[in-house]
């Protein structure tokens, strides 16, 4: 059966608007869900933990990526002895740092920006001098991003330690070098 062309037309135009509402419907939820607030209480990991206390600020990311980083990390501090306060960044982010001797700050990147409650975060937090670990997990290279990080830390009197990007890309040598980076000699040396 032959199918008219002007039918062929309408079917086309109504797949491509079906296409254009499901991608914007797509766009929309992502966008919504980096702009959701997430909060939750501070959880601390190896309690009795000797070395020093860390103090971990993460933003949950649209995939698990985020989460299996910081995972890595901590189980790295803790191979270390390190007691960890870690909590998500939301507007009840505690901001006095003061009993912390090392702060760790990990942030997904979209659209080659820190997640903006982290940027937020880094505007209304003074980290008095301390050491800063900040870690960025993103799909590509953010230079942007690591320099937004570097400065807001900056301006909010924290030294960055260490700068660490991870991608996507190469997910499990990342997942070694977040351990080996939470496991690191010079995070104890920097206190």
């Amino acid at each position: 059966m032959k199918i008219p062309k002007l039918k062929k037309r309408w079917i086309a135009c109504i797949t491509i608007c079906a296409i254009i509402v499901g991608f914007a419907t797509t766009v929309g939820i992502l966008v919504s869900d980096v702009n959701r607030e997430i909060s939750g209480p501070v959880v601390t990991e190896n309690e009795s933990g000797t070395t020093g206390t860390m103090f971990i600020v993460f933003r949950p990311g649209i995939s698990s990526f985020p989460q299996d980083i910081l995972d890595k990390f901590v189980a790295g501090a803790i191979s270390r002895n390190w007691r960890i306060d870690l909590t998500p960044v939301s507007k009840l982010t505690p901001t006095n740092v003061s009993m912390y001797q090392l702060i760790v700050l990990l942030a997904p990147v979209y659209g080659g920006k820190p997640a903006p409650q982290m940027q937020a975060y880094l505007s209304s937090v003074n980290f008095l001098g301390k050491p800063v670990v900040v870690m960025l997990t993103s799909g590509g290279e953010n230079p942007g991003a690591e320099a937004a990080m570097r400065n807001g830390t900056t301006a909010a009197n924290g030294v960055v330690l260490v700068l660490a990007s991870y991608k996507t890309i190469g997910t499990a040598d990342n997942m070694a070098l977040a351990y080996a980076l939470g496991a690191n000699q010079s995070l104890i040396d920097a206190i």
